[in-house]
């Protein structure tokens, strides 16, 4: 049994039973409930990049940094039907006062942010990629060496891929909030992403690693569960990385 407590109107705290399968039910109805609107506010997900263009020093700079940010939309008037409880719960917001009324205007669309994400395009033919990729941190040195080579000449990026333009998207991070996780909204968001950055390049890549892991067994387990699961997003392994091919310019969503 578990104890609850409850209060009377002489403020005598009152203990009372409560039974452990019913909650149980209640948390399984919840959870099937928030599973619900997650899956329904799928087809309303979009990103949006940002990114400032500064003046180069001398010369064209060779690497340009995005955040993403991973949104998704509910209105009234468009839905999607969804449990109004359990996306109040999920926005932190009583989604009820976006319901039509007479007597005072409220925004007709519900706008919540579910994730972030970083990117960087990268010029794999400027002299100044791999120093400026360097600049960036240990992942993105480790990502801009393996897509250069060992001779930083893109002869093995030329032998496993098509390289017209010499550009790649590097995917720095791409993270969902754990409330909004289950319908792989991490893998659409990084589509969008891509498809949209890789326009003019011939590849995209990414590190399969869990950010901030130190022990090795557990780096390891990681970077396997993410390579399967990038995997879906037609990420393939290279050369210690792992790299997507893009028809055309464009992501094969």
């Amino acid at each position: 049994m578990v104890m609850t407590g409850g209060t009377p109107s002489d403020g005598t705290l009152v203990l009372t039973q409560g039974c452990p399968a019913a909650q149980n039910r209640l948390v399984r109805h919840e959870d099937e409930a928030r599973a619900s609107v997650v899956s329904a506010l799928r087809s309303t997900l979009f990103v949006t990049l940002q990114t400032d263009v500064v003046q180069p020093v001398s010369g064209a700079l060779a690497v340009q940094d995005y955040t993403a940010t991973v949104n998704v939309a509910w209105s009234p008037d468009e839905g999607p039907d969804v449990d109004l409880a359990a996306l109040s719960a999920l926005a932190d917001t009583d989604v009820q006062g976006y319901l039509p009324e007479l007597d005072h205007l409220l925004p007709d669309t519900l706008v919540l942010p579910v994730g972030e994400g970083t990117f960087t395009t990268a010029d794999l033919w400027a002299p100044t990629c791999w120093d400026e990729l360097a600049g960036r941190g240990h992942d993105a040195a480790l990502v801009g060496g393996a897509l250069l080579g060992e001779a930083f000449n893109l002869a093995e990026l030329q032998a496993a891929f098509e390289i017209g333009l010499g550009r790649a998207v590097i995917v720095n991070s791409m993270e969902v909030v754990p409330e909004w996780r289950g319908a792989k909204y991490g893998l659409l968001a990084l589509e969008l992403g891509v498809r949209e950055l890789g326009k003019c390049a011939d590849v995209a890549a990414l590190f399969p690693m869990e950010p901030n892991l130190e022990d090795l067994e557990a780096r390891e387990a990681a970077a396997r569960g993410l390579s399967d699961y990038w995997g879906q997003a037609g990420f393939v392994d290279f050369n210690g990385i792992m790299v997507k091919p893009l028809t055309s310019g464009e992501s094969a969503v």
